[in-house]
């Protein structure tokens, strides 16, 4: 594993910062330019992409790494071919099995066949991007995951803005454009030879035929890939389905949630960042005890102290009538709090990842979702009524979560790393 310097890792660090912000930025600036169709359609089509490309995630890719970021490079050779190939030819089959369902999803979202086309696309674009930054950060590769963070987020993000404004045209699909020509650009800068083998090996799979490679890979599907495939669909939209009901109920006011949302989530994405990230070798530990990783000052302070600051931002705007929302003082007090219960969790969440089985994990994903659509259906559907079922359910998962943990330690069940 290369050595990382200390320009790259503060560079790393930045491109995540403008990542974060690009997107919001742009958004308020569709907001407050009266173009609220585009800023609808950007909303729905990153967020709907956001909810539904985990699908295509296959999890076999745990076994190729398992092989090839270790230390035992031995291991390569026939074994190493084997594994790459079977890692393509299940990604392939994997993605034609399961983009029906993905579009079901998306549909969901979306209602719309335009939008569903274009976002049809971006998951492929995201399927791609992410599962290469997984391999670029699992090596310390970081300035080739900022080409690769650029032209995923950043640079279609801005492309969009300047076209816009350059021709008037306001449709959605020239971000889509600018995505696809995005990753065309970095694989053919930078991943022509993984696409050539990838090719070769799909071609030779196929004269020798699919069919017993797609058997395999379902096999493994259904014995082991399957309750992580639910989890990790689960976890991914646990932090999407307030949006879901306030798309469904308030759509008119949608893309103007999307914005405030965006800010609140930078209280767990700065202590994602600057805690969690230094503290996960610590929470991976045998011995690491949940109450005290939890509760621990700087937890619970870290994430505080950005709640505040993102409040205080709120209503020096409201002071100086910059109208940047309108959403209600309580809604915007309540998304904090949302996004404050979830900067907190996270210890919870990473330490149960590695300690917890996976039928537990989606458990207590089920808890989370419960509050938010039962009380959708009893007719809690105002704007705060979700934001705050939501916050119930996140604060009965982090109770049922810290439980589960400290049982778990009680009982001295052993700490298996599963990859």
């Amino acid at each position: 594993m290369r050595n990382v310097g200390r320009l790259e890792q503060t560079l790393f660090s930045a491109t995540k910062v403008v990542g974060l912000i690009v997107r919001p930025l742009i958004l308020l600036f569709f907001l407050r330019t009266d173009q609220d169709s585009l800023a609808q359609d950007f909303s729905l089509l990153l967020t709907a992409t956001a909810s539904s490309f985990i699908i295509l995630n296959n999890q076999n890719y745990r076994v190729a790494y398992q092989l090839f970021l270790g230390s035992d490079r031995s291991s390569h050779g026939l074994r190493g071919r084997d594994v790459v190939r079977n890692y393509v030819v299940g990604t392939l089959v994997h993605i034609l099995a399961f983009i029906g369902v993905a579009s079901l999803v998306l549909w969901l979202w979306l209602d719309r066949g335009d939008l569903l086309v274009l976002a049809m696309i971006l998951i492929l674009i995201e399927k791609f991007f992410d599962d290469d930054q997984r391999i670029l950060v699992y090596k310390k590769r970081y300035y080739q995951w900022m080409i690769n963070f650029t032209l995923r987020i950043i640079a279609p993000a801005i492309a969009l803005i300047i076209v816009s404004l350059a021709t008037d045209i306001d449709d959605v699909s020239l971000y889509v454009m600018s995505a696809t020509l995005g990753v065309a650009v970095y694989i053919y800068l930078i991943r022509r030879q993984f696409f050539r083998i990838s090719y070769r090996l799909v071609k030779i799979e196929f004269k020798q035929g699919i069919s017993i490679s797609i058997r395999r890979y379902f096999s493994e599907f259904r014995n082991e890939f399957f309750v992580a495939q639910v989890w990790a669909f689960l976890a991914a939209n646990a932090i999407l389905i307030d949006r879901f009901f306030i798309n469904i109920s308030h759509e008119n006011i949608f893309a103007d949630y999307i914005f405030a949302v965006s800010v609140a989530n930078t209280i767990q994405t700065f202590h994602n960042l600057g805690y969690i990230t230094f503290q996960r070798p610590r929470l991976l530990q045998a011995d690491a005890i949940v109450i005290s990783s939890v509760f621990n000052r700087m937890n619970l302070l870290l994430p505080f102290v950005l709640f505040i600051i993102i409040f205080t931002l709120y209503l020096l705007s409201i002071m100086l009538e910059a109208d940047l929302t309108p959403l209600s003082f309580e809604v915007i007090l309540s998304l904090c709090g949302l996004y404050y219960m979830h900067a907190v969790s996270l210890p919870a969440k990473e330490m149960a990842f590695w300690r917890l089985r996976r039928n537990y994990l989606i458990a207590q994903e089920c808890v989370l979702f419960t509050f938010p659509i039962v009380g959708y259906g009893l007719g809690f559907n105002s704007q705060l009524g979700i934001v705050l079922a939501t916050l119930c359910g996140l604060v009965v998962r982090l109770g049922l979560l810290i439980t589960m943990l400290k049982l778990a330690e009680t009982r001295q069940k052993r700490f298996n790393l599963r990859l």
